[in-house]
C-alpha cells in the first residue's frame, strides 16, 4: 500500500506542476496578443499597420518557442507530441503510397 501511496503522491505533484505551467501559458498567450489589441485601439497615435503585425508575429514566435521548449522538457508531453507526429507521418505516407498506385 505504501508504494501506491507514493505513486499517487508523485502524480499529484506532477499534476500541480502541470496546472502551474498551464497558467503560465495562459498568461503568455494573453501577452502575445496584447500588441495586436493595442494596434487596433491605437488609431493614429500609436503603432499601426505592418509594424504592429510584425511585432505581434515576433511575440507569437517567441511564445511558440517557449511552448516547444516546455513540451520537450517534460517526458510525458514529449511522448504525446511524438505520438501525434507519428500518426501524422503514417497518414501522410499512406496517402502518398495510394497516390503513387494511381
Amino acid at each position: 500500500m505504501k508504494i501506491k501511496k507514493t505513486i499517487f503522491e508523485a502524480f499529484g505533484a506532477k499534476a500541480k506542476g502541470m496546472r502551474m505551467q498551464s497558467a503560465v501559458l495562459g498568461v503568455g498567450a494573453a501577452l502575445a496578443l496584447a500588441p495586436v489589441a493595442m494596434a487596433s485601439d491605437a488609431g493614429s497615435s500609436g503603432t499601426s499597420g505592418m509594424p504592429a503585425v510584425l511585432g505581434a508575429f515576433e511575440t507569437v514566435t517567441s511564445l511558440m518557442n517557449s511552448v516547444w521548449t516546455l513540451m520537450t522538457s517534460n517526458p510525458l508531453l514529449t511522448l504525446f507530441l511524438a505520438a501525434g507526429l507519428l500518426t501524422i507521418g503514417v497518414r501522410a505516407f499512406r496517402q502518398i503510397k495510394r497516390a503513387a498506385k494511381g
